[in-house]
Formats: C-alpha cells, sequence, structure tokens
C-alpha cells in the first residue's frame, strides 16, 4: 500500500495543482488520504478485530 500510495498520490496530487492552479490547494489531496487514516483507526478503536481469537474459540 505504501508504494501505490508514495507512487499515485502524488500524480493525483500533481494533477489537482494544474486544474487548480495552486499548489497550496493541491495539498489538500493528502488531507484526503490522512482523514481516511483518521477514519479507519477511530473504527479499530471501536471495533477491534478478534476474528482470529472468535475462531480458535469455535475450533475447540
Amino acid at each position: 500500500m505504501m508504494v501505490v500510495g508514495g507512487g499515485v498520490w502524488p500524480a493525483i496530487q500533481g494533477w489537482f495543482a494544474d486544474i487548480t492552479g495552486s499548489m497550496t490547494i493541491s495539498f489538500a489531496v493528502h488531507f484526503l488520504t490522512f482523514g481516511a487514516m483518521i477514519v479507519y483507526a477511530y473504527h479499530y478503536i471501536k471495533h477491534p478485530f478478534d476474528g482470529l481469537a472468535k475462531e480458535t474459540k469455535a475450533t475447540k
């Protein structure tokens, strides 16, 4: 995922900078990715993955 993020998001940021004409505004692309990570982290904190533990208990 890091390779894809490091290869794709800068290109999308450049495309957004070309459309808006502002390099400063184009950094909003990174805010979207950081926002997605925050949402994922919040969801994981509220609903931790313990599927392996449930599967082990079910097989015993």
